[in-house]
């Protein structure tokens, strides 16, 4: 069987701007508009799948140490690290 051909695609920053302020006035029932905005931000930041994103619970969070931890993903728990301008 081929494998599909992938090209992967970078964001300028234009377009992440654009992305952000479209996710900023969202008005959907069931994702806030802020909580779309911060799920953005986190997915672009860190490079999380968004499985891994939506399963985040607050005691995942350490924002003294800057990271995530993911559980379960392919099987097993990893700690990936932010940035301080998304802390």
């Amino acid at each position: 069987m081929k494998e599909p051909i992938f090209f992967p695609y970078i964001f300028s920053q234009e377009e992440i701007r654009r992305i952000l302020a479209a996710a900023s006035v969202h008005q959907g029932h069931f994702i806030w508009a802020s909580m779309l905005r911060r799920l953005i931000l986190v997915l672009y930041c860190t490079g999380l799948q968004l499985g891994e994103a939506a399963r985040l619970k607050m005691t995942d969070v350490d924002l003294e140490r800057g990271t995530l931890t993911t559980h379960d993903s392919k099987r097993r728990t990893r700690i990936v690290p932010m940035q301080d301008d998304l802390v």
